[in-house]
C-alpha cells in the first residue's frame, strides 16, 4: 500500500467517523497524518473545546486541545504523569510545538467503525475529564450501557490461551500475567486486570528493565512519546525506575477476544520497542 492510497483510506474512515458524530467539521490537510477539526461541548461545564481526530486504520484517536493552562514545570509534568499511570483510557501531555496541554484517547478499529454511542462515550469522557484533570484527579469512566458479555479474569485467561500464550493467574494481585519473549531484548510482561469501572486494564513492562534515574528528563521525554501515541499511555514507574505502557478498554465497547488481544500485543510491543531505543540515554 503506497502513501497516497493509505491517506485516501484515512480520509474515508475519518469522514465516516465524523458523519456518525454528526458535528460540523473540516479536514486539516496540513497535519501529518491528516486530521479532522471540530468542536465538542462538555455537558457539565458547557465549555466548548477544539478537538481533532486521526486514524492509522487500526485505531482512531480523539484529541482535546488546549485543555489545561499553565507552564510545563517539572512538578506539574510529574503530577500529570502520575495521573496517567492511573487513567489508561485517556492521557494528558504537553504539546511543545503548540505550547499547550492536550488530552488524547483511542479506539480499536479492527472490527470496523465503532457504534456512534462508543464514539460519543470516548469523546465525552475526554472532554468531561478535563475538569477532573485540572484538579489533578483521574477521570472516571461512566458506563452508558452494560457489556453484552461481561468478562472475568478467567475469561481473559482463556482468551490468552486461545491466542497461543501461556498466562498465569496472580490471585494475590487479582491479575492475569503473561510473558512474551521475542528475543533477548524484546522480553515483556503483560498484566491484565479488571477495574471497578468495568474496564480491562493492560500494563506492559520490560522483564529485565534498564534502571532509569534521571526523573525530570524522563518525564519531559514522555510528553513527546504520549503526543505520538494512538492508544494508551506511557508513564514512568518511579518505584522501579522504568517505563510502563498502559491501556484501559471499557468492556462495553468490545468483546475481549483473540483478535483484540493480538492487537493489544502488537500495539504494546511496538511502543515498548521504540522506548527501548531511547532508554540508555536516561540510565
Amino acid at each position: 500500500m503506497d502513501r497516497d492510497t493509505l491517506n485516501k483510506q484515512r480520509l474515508l474512515v475519518l469522514r465516516d467517523v465524523m458523519t456518525l458524530l454528526d458535528v460540523d467539521w473540516s479536514f486539516d490537510h496540513a497535519a501529518e497524518p491528516v486530521h479532522t477539526l471540530f468542536e465538542w461541548t462538555a455537558t457539565e461545564s458547557s465549555r466548548t473545546f477544539r478537538c481533532n481526530a486521526t486514524t492509522n486504520l487500526s485505531s482512531l484517536r480523539f484529541t482535546v486541545q488546549a485543555c489545561l493552562q499553565g507552564e510545563p514545570t517539572s512538578q506539574r509534568l510529574g503530577s500529570l504523569d502520575e495521573l496517567n499511570a492511573k487513567w489508561g483510557i485517556g492521557r494528558v501531555y504537553y504539546d511543545s510545538e503548540q505550547q499547550h496541554f492536550d488530552i488524547s484517547g483511542g479506539l480499536f478499529l479492527g472490527t470496523g467503525l465503532p457504534a456512534p454511542v462508543i464514539l460519543r462515550d470516548l469523546l465525552g469522557h475526554l472532554v468531561e475529564g478535563t475538569s477532573q484533570v485540572q484538579k489533578m484527579n483521574v477521570p472516571r469512566f461512566n458506563v452508558t450501557h452494560e457489556p453484552e458479555n461481561p468478562a472475568s479474569l478467567q475469561n481473559i485467561f482463556d482468551v490468552l490461551v486461545q491466542t497461543g500464550l501461556q498466562p498465569q493467574h496472580r490471585p494475590q494481585l487479582n491479575r492475569v500475567g503473561v510473558r512474551v519473549a521475542l528475543s533477548a531484548n524484546q522480553d515483556f510482561v503483560f498484566e491484565f486486570e479488571l477495574d471497578d469501572s468495568n474496564c480491562l486494564r493492560v500494563g506492559v513492562l520490560e522483564n529485565n528493565p534498564v534502571a532509569l534515574v534521571n526523573d525530570d528528563s524522563v518525564i519531559e521525554y514522555l510528553q513527546n512519546v504520549n503526543r505520538g501515541l494512538d492508544f494508551g499511555t506511557v508513564y514512568f514507574d518511579r518505584a522501579n525506575g522504568r517505563f510502563v505502557f498502559l491501556m484501559a478498554i471499557p468492556l462495553a465497547w468490545f468483546p475481549i477476544d483473540s483478535q483484540i488481544i493480538r492487537w493489544i500485543m502488537q500495539q504494546s510491543i511496538s511502543v515498548m520497542t521504540k522506548l527501548q531505543l531511547d532508554m540508555e540515554r536516561f540510565a
